[in-house]
């Protein structure tokens, strides 16, 4: 084990290390370390990772990756280096180097995590490696190319971007043989200013691959000088139900003469799921040769059914733009049943939430079973284009429970924490 440490680390000065050891990766959080870890001692926002090396040698870490400085702080197996983020990139490089199959990538404004989720499912009885969690900014690609197995033959990593100059730092370390872009849309405008900039960062993940996947969504705004094969999901859905007593959604699909039913604990993100199968099949998984029934979870916070007395409650509170927004009205008129949606901030939309929160109030007039509520910082804007608004939780809470819609979904940005009243709303019951 030390004279493979020794590969990945080669500036480093090691002490205490057993040669027993198994090296699996890097980890920076000691909630999340698996056996064989090693686990990063940087600087956090509010402490150092060196105070938390007790906990991470308890939780499976075999050293502690510590700096000259800190390193008389950590009391057990270390690996001294110079620079802890510099030697956990030339770690992740390595391993990037030494991987012999192809490596794919996603990035969009939405479904990213829903394309790496349903690939993992699809593929589970097989090796698979997907991005951990939403790990999906520089730290988090270091993390998991330090996790990158060489006898893994297929595999996603999640690309995720808020600033600009943000996507070529992902791909000079990742290099994806496979892009997939799954949408463009407003999103993160803070950092990236503005829709035209998010498409020509967001592209930029395909600067070296050879094979470029996206959908019919995105490729609008994608640069006409690139080939881009789009994975046409309209072609096969076949039907789609939803099913009351198990709390499922239910669509048959039909692709390459091959015919599926996809079960779902939530709204189906079918252009996720097509890209999730296609990139499957260019790395040469024989997916369309299976005829079964595929039940997938959906990811917590992107659409997930939660069944609970007579209520049907509907968690998207993982985030908010333009495009998951309506994808989830979509989705919700597809029920077929009175519906409250309960709208939090889209808080990485900066400028341009006005104008996107006034065109919604536009296009939610048409749809009668839908009641919309506003919950969020900018109540008297909302006012203003006619949307019914809530002041605090408990109004909000006895609006809810005094209408006789029994179908209740959140929608906002993180910071709105609509996934704690959820909670609230569901303990109450």
């Amino acid at each position: 084990m030390l004279n493979n440490l020794k590969i990945y680390f080669p500036d480093a000065i090691f002490h205490q290390i057993s040669e027993d050891e198994i090296f699996h990766g890097l980890c920076h959080d000691t909630r999340c370390i698996q056996k064989g870890d090693v686990f990063l001692a940087l600087k956090g926002q509010y402490d150092h990772g060196v105070h938390f090396a007790h906990q991470a040698y308890n939780n499976g870490s075999i050293a502690i990756l510590v700096d000259i400085k800190h390193q008389h702080l950590v009391n057990g197996p270390k690996i001294i280096v110079p620079d802890v983020l510099k030697a956990a990139y030339t770690c992740a490089s390595m391993r990037r180097k030494n991987y012999p199959f192809n490596i794919a990538a996603v990035t969009g404004t939405a479904g990213k995590t829903s394309t790496k989720e349903y690939l993992a499912q699809i593929a589970s009885n097989e090796k698979v490696f997907t991005t951990y969690a939403n790990w999906n900014n520089l730290l988090g690609l270091i993390i998991n190319l330090s996790r990158l197995n060489d006898h893994v033959p297929y595999n996603l990593f999640e690309l995720g971007i808020s600033a600009e100059g943000e996507m070529q730092e992902l791909v000079d370390l990742l290099k994806p043989d496979i892009a997939l872009i799954t949408t463009i849309g407003h999103g993160h405008l803070e950092g990236l200013k503005s829709l035209e900039h998010v498409a020509f960062e967001k592209q930029k993940i395909a600067q070296q691959a050879y094979i470029r996947l996206t959908t019919q969504q995105a490729l609008p705004f994608l640069d006409k000088s690139e080939s881009w094969k789009v994975v046409d999901h309209e072609s096969f859905v076949l039907s789609s139900q939803f099913d009351q007593t198990r709390s499922l959604l239910k669509t048959t699909l039909q692709s390459n003469q091959m015919i599926f039913t996809v079960e779902t604990n939530g709204f189906f993100h079918l252009p996720s799921f097509a890209l999730a199968m296609e990139v499957l099949h260019v790395q040469g998984m024989p997916v369309y040769e299976r005829d079964r029934v595929l039940r997938l979870d959906v990811p917590i916070g992107r659409g997930r059914f939660i069944k609970k007395g007579d209520y049907l409650y509907i968690d998207d509170t993982y985030n908010a733009n333009p495009l998951s927004l309506k994808s989830l009205f979509f989705n919700l008129q597809k029920l077929e049943a009175p519906s409250i949606l309960v709208l939090g901030d889209l808080a990485e939309l900066g400028s341009y939430t006005e104008d996107s929160l006034k065109n919604f109030f536009q296009v939610t007039k048409s749809y009668p079973l839908i009641k919309c509520l506003y919950y969020g910082p900018h109540q008297a804007m909302m006012k203003s284009f006619g949307f019914e608004v809530m002041t605090n939780e408990n109004d909000l809470i006895k609006t809810i429970e005094a209408s006789t819609s029994k179908i209740v979904a959140f929608k906002g940005s993180r910071v709105s924490r609509l996934d704690q009243l959820l909670q609230t709303m569901i303990a109450r019951i």
